[in-house]
């Protein structure tokens, strides 16, 4: 039998074994910890996108029961709306960097000084803007549109006029709860306003539980309704709940030196982000709608096979637009303290989750798009024609991606002037200039039109990732120097 000789212990043995930290893993953890922050931001905003989608097509489809004349009056109606609406929307995108830069730094007081101003100016813009949207509907019967779709139209176009007002005071609040990183509450006053949505325009659409029936100015009325509530409920939020930093705003803006006068300074920062942001979802509508005139000259199955696509497109952009705006708040929180090193995570995890998810709606287009186009019920022709647009479309939906995720890191960064220059060139010299010569001079036909709208927003996704790379090595040089 053998045995062995005990030695004693070493003194200042440790048993365990060391722990090596490796440079890979502990880069993929940080980079795992930036992304659970990211999809704790964006699911809920990616949740209240799929909403807004849920809310029209609702609308839709209870005026689809009504008649094509009925259909028709909602469609002039909305896209006049739209038209006129998007300019004082898109200029309350410049409050919320301001708002997470100011909580960032913890300057409480100016979270109440910059609520209480964009309030102002969001309020007096929606009540200028009300007034062309009005001046729309009387002009109406001079655009040699049918008689009964005038009659129809000419009402709800009224009343979607003054629901104007509460949603510009709702979209401030939005704006606002964005930046307070309030996302789940976000949510959840979307799908009550939703919900809400839906449930007026089944009593005054078609009249039951006592009530009339309103028609197409039941649409309205559900919309300025639930608007509305949406806007007190914001509010209410915003200003009464003590558990959240909301609080601070709430008293920040019952303090005595806030209400003796406005400050232009603020005004200015917050025309400054806006106006660009406003004047880009501006053109780039008005650049889409010239695509689609063009795209209508070819005809009108082609033209349904064009809305059919833009369709499925929609919902796509409605979650990069989410991705968007959770990129533009996290950067913008790590910008105002000038973490490079966690701006540089953020924007990485942004591009990569936008394309991932890209990715799988891409294949997903391009693998079962016969399934996806019979549920339009449209006719053989119509479906043959998309599927000739099915790559193109494919290459558009990565394309508009790493654009729109680009343009909410620049965004984040207070830079909004040259994502504006750049797209708008973009939009209008490269997608419809070179889809017309693509489309009618060398006869591609719809295609032509799809590729320059790709090869349009790839130059804006480029031009957009170098713009980033510039201001990240600027940063970093300067901090460089200062040490």
């Amino acid at each position: 039998m053998l045995y062995l000789k005990r030695y004693p212990p070493v003194v200042g043995y440790n048993k365990t074994m060391p722990t090596i930290s490796l440079p890979l893993t502990n880069t993929l953890r940080e980079y795992a910890k930036v992304a659970k922050s990211y999809a704790t931001l964006s699911g809920p905003l990616i949740a209240s996108g799929m909403i807004l989608i849920i809310t029209p097509l609702s609308n839709n489809l209870m005026v689809g029961r009504l008649g094509p004349l009925t259909l028709a009056a909602a469609s002039i109606a909305n896209k006049i709306y739209t038209a006129c609406s998007i300019f004082p929307i898109g200029i309350s995108y410049g409050l919320t960097p301001l708002i997470v830069t100011a909580k960032t730094k913890k300057k409480h007081t100016e979270l109440g000084v910059l609520l209480q101003h964009a309030l102002c100016l969001n309020v007096l813009l929606g009540c200028l803007f009300v007034i062309p949207i009005i001046l729309c509907a009387r002009l109406l019967p001079h655009l040699q549109q049918d008689y009964q779709v005038i009659l129809l139209a000419q009402p709800y176009l009224y009343i979607l006029a003054y629901s104007l007002i509460p949603t510009m005071i709702l979209t401030t609040f939005t704006r606002c709860l964005e930046g307070l990183f309030c996302m789940m509450q976000l949510m959840g006053i979307n799908i009550i306003g939703a919900l809400l949505n839906i449930l007026i325009n089944y009593l005054l659409v078609y009249g039951h539980l006592g009530v009339s029936s309103m028609g197409l100015n039941g649409i309205g009325w559900a919309a300025l309704l639930s608007r509305t509530c949406m806007m007190f409920l914001a509010g209410i939020y915003v200003f009464r709940r003590s558990e959240l930093p909301t609080m601070r705003v709430r008293r920040s803006l019952k303090s005595d030196d806030l209400f003796n006068r406005f400050k232009v300074t603020y005004f200015i920062k917050l025309v400054k982000l806006g106006i660009p942001v406003s004047l880009h979802l501006t053109l780039e509508m008005a650049a889409l709608a010239c695509t689609t005139i063009l795209i209508g000259c070819l005809g009108t199955d082609v033209q349904a096979a064009s809305t059919i696509v833009d369709s499925f497109i929609d919902v796509v952009f409605a979650i990069t637009w989410a991705l968007s705006t959770g990129t533009s708040i996290l950067v913008c929180k790590y910008f105002s303290t000038r973490d490079t090193q966690s701006l540089k995570k953020v924007i990485i995890v942004g591009f990569i989750i936008g394309g991932v998810v890209t990715i799988l709606f891409a294949f997903g287009l391009l693998y079962a798009w016969s399934s996806i186009f019979t549920w339009y019920h449209a006719s053989q022709e119509v479906i043959h024609i998309a599927s000739r647009i099915t790559l193109a479309a494919v290459c558009f939906i990565l394309a508009d991606s790493m654009y729109t995720i680009g343009l909410g890191a620049l965004r984040g960064m207070h830079v909004t002037f040259q994502p504006m220059y750049i797209a708008s060139a973009s939009n209008w010299l490269i997608g419809l200039l070179l889809g017309y010569f693509l489309t009618f001079r060398l006869e591609w036909g719809i295609a032509g039109m799809w590729w320059a709208k790709t090869a349009a927003f790839s130059f804006s996704a480029i031009a957009f990732a170098i713009l980033l790379c510039r201001i990240y090595n600027r940063m970093t040089t300067k901090q460089v120097s200062t040490t």
